[in-house]
C-alpha cells in the first residue's frame, strides 16, 4: 500500500501503481438496494427471475454507477495519506463501464497516480486511474480517472 505523510508527498509518486483493494462482495440485495435509493428500478437491476431468464447474465447487474461509487471507499482501502484533513471528490473523467458486474461478483480497484499538483485554497490535486475488475474477469469493469481534492 501506498503510504505517505502529506497529501503533496504524493507528488513523488506520480507513475506509482495504487492497491489492489481488498475484493468487496456485490451482493443481489446491494444492487436492489442502490436500485431503491436512486430510482433506478430497471427489471435488469431489480428482477432476479426476469434478468436470468432474459439475459445472458444469469440474474441481475449492478448498476453502473454503484461499481462507480464503490471507487471511493476502494480507493481508501488502496492508499493512505496520513495528514489529509479532508478529501474532496472533484471529478471524473474518461469514464466508461467496461463490463457487467453480476449480483454475487466480488470487485476490488487498481489505479496508478496520475498528476499530483497544488490546487486553490490550499488543496492538492490528485489525478488517479482507476480500474475495477471482476474477480475472474479478464477486462475492467469499470475504468476511469478520478480527481480529487485533498487538504493537509
Amino acid at each position: 500500500m501506498l503510504t505517505v505523510e502529506t497529501p503533496e508527498d504524493l507528488a513523488a509518486h506520480v507513475g506509482t501503481p495504487i492497491g489492489p483493494s481488498p475484493w468487496r462482495a456485490v451482493d443481489e440485495e446491494k444492487v436492489i438496494a442502490f436500485a431503491r435509493l436512486c430510482g433506478d428500478d430497471h427489471w435488469i437491476h431489480t428482477d432476479p427471475e426476469r434478468a436470468a431468464r432474459e439475459t445472458e447474465f444469469g440474474g441481475v447487474i449492478a448498476q453502473g454507477f454503484l461499481t462507480l461509487s464503490m471507487t471511493t471507499s476502494m480507493l481508501g482501502e488502496a492508499f493512505d495519506v496520513h495528514r489529509a484533513s479532508r478529501w474532496l471528490n472533484y471529478g471524473i473523467e474518461r469514464l466508461r463501464f467496461t463490463g457487467p458486474v453480476r449480483a454475487g461478483d466480488r470487485v476490488r480497484l487498481r489505479g496508478v497516480l496520475a498528476a499530483v499538483e497544488p490546487a486553490r485554497g490550499g488543496a492538492t490535486r490528485i489525478e488517479i486511474d482507476l480500474s475495477v475488475e471482476a474477480e475472474g474477469t479478464a477486462k475492467p469493469v469499470l475504468v476511469a480517472r478520478s480527481i480529487l481534492l485533498a487538504y493537509s
